[in-house]
């Protein structure tokens, strides 16, 4: 049925308060084992408009809807060899992400990234990441992916949040490959689960975009990829030497900040001082008392007490940018830690640093990114579900999830 945020849930949307608990009970559901020979394969663009390019949305006699999905097997091929002809139908999108239910639909990027699709016509589906999987029984001789997926609904009449609702269909198994595209939007941590969900989404590599690339956010921990551009970083080490971080605590002044390598939205981040009791409980939380786990020490910027900003990036050029201010009693400047947003520009130094970034992250397959900087200084790349743009699009006045799927769209059409 059609949900639509409480009094409750809108005020927590208000909130800087934590995002809720996801619901284990539907994760459960929607991971329910199934057949692929009771699948049904009957794709939801048979029901799409097409359209000319440059021209606006029509129907045109000369290629019809019947024609382009009559083969339901086909239909991801006979879409893409329409568009080679300059005949482009709405899109089908794949959102691959965490339950509806638990999303905060007034900041939330991918909500915003659903309502910009739909808003342009495309068609949306929903699924949990253990929504798919794969089987060698489709088609002979290779493996193909599927998913069990739900046709969405989103809207959004009024202020965000309480103007905010969302429709699932009932769930069937579809071909991933007959999506036009495929966003990756579950939240980290980057586990086991999360990798293999990566590998699987090679098989239907160059035949559906895939945002990020599956293979980028395999090789991008979100934590060492920025070692990559150490030119633009603080002072860091990663290490999983207790004595380590005392020596390199230190020598950059007797203040840091200690990460995991696997933590989001602040969780686990702690400032360091030489002079507190607590330093070695801390180093002993974050890497174990033998030293098991890697941890990243960064040295403690003055500038992050005016806040944290997070730029997002698309295709190697800046979007925009939001500042991330930490509470008087919080180190932390992350929304999810209580934060506040204002509004910041992308400076010149800091587009330079982008320009030198690009050509990486378009090598690797991160289209869409967030960077993190205080101060001028890289701190983080964020690659698996960057955050932010609702913000942004409020403070500016900018339709930067239209950008970001009008992008899609040229990418997916290739």
């Amino acid at each position: 049925g059609v949900a639509t945020p409480s009094a409750s849930a809108a005020a927590a949307a208000a909130s800087t308060a934590s995002p809720p608990a996801r619901s284990t009970a539907s994760a459960m559901a929607d991971a329910s084992p199934f057949s692929v020979e009771t699948a049904n394969f009957e794709p939801w663009a048979s029901r799409a408009r097409v359209r000319g390019a440059g021209v606006g949305r029509g129907t045109f006699d000369a290629v019809t809807t019947a024609q382009l999905t009559s083969n339901a097997g086909n239909s991801a091929k006979d879409a893409w060899r329409a568009r080679a002809a300059g005949v482009v139908g709405d899109m089908r999108f794949l959102f691959l992400m965490d339950p509806m239910e638990g999303l905060l639909t007034a900041k939330d990027t991918t909500f915003a990234l659903m309502l910009a699709a739909a808003s342009r016509g495309h068609e949306l589906a929903h699924a949990l990441p253990l929504g798919i999987f794969a089987d060698t029984r489709h088609r002979e001789g290779s493996a193909e992916l599927f998913v069990r997926a739900a046709r969405v609904d989103v809207a959004r009449k009024g202020e965000p949040g309480p103007g905010d609702s969302y429709k699932l269909h009932d769930r069937h198994v579809e071909l991933v490959a007959d999506f036009d595209a495929v966003f990756i939007r579950n939240d980290p941590p980057f586990d086991a689960n999360y990798a293999w969900m990566t590998q699987l989404l090679e098989l239907v590599r160059d035949r559906t975009f895939v945002m990020n690339d599956p293979r980028g956010l395999r090789d991008a921990n979100e934590k060492l990829y920025t070692l990559n551009f150490s030119r633009w970083m603080a002072k860091t080490t990663v290490t999983a030497s207790p004595a380590h971080v005392r020596e390199f605590v230190h020598e950059v002044g007797g203040e840091a900040v200690i990460k995991p390598l696997d933590g989001m939205a602040g969780s686990g981040v702690f400032l360091l001082r030489t002079s507190d009791r607590n330093f070695n409980a801390i180093v002993e939380a974050t890497i174990g008392e033998t030293g098991r786990r890697w941890c990243m020490v960064q040295e403690y910027l003055p500038a992050a007490r005016i806040g944290d900003k997070r730029i997002l990036v698309l295709d190697g050029e800046p979007l925009g940018a939001i500042l991330r201010v930490p509470r008087d009693d919080e180190a932390r400047a992350n929304i999810h830690a209580g934060g506040s947003v204002e509004k910041v520009p992308v400076t010149d130094e800091e587009r330079a640093m982008i320009r030198e970034l690009a050509p990486r992250l378009k090598q690797d397959g991160l289209y869409f990114v967030g960077l993190d900087v205080i101060g001028g200084k890289l701190t983080e790349v964020n690659v698996t579900s960057p955050t932010g743009i609702q913000q942004m699009t409020r403070f500016d006045g900018v339709d930067y999830p239209g950008r970001v799927i009008e992008w899609v769209e040229r990418r997916a059409s290739r």
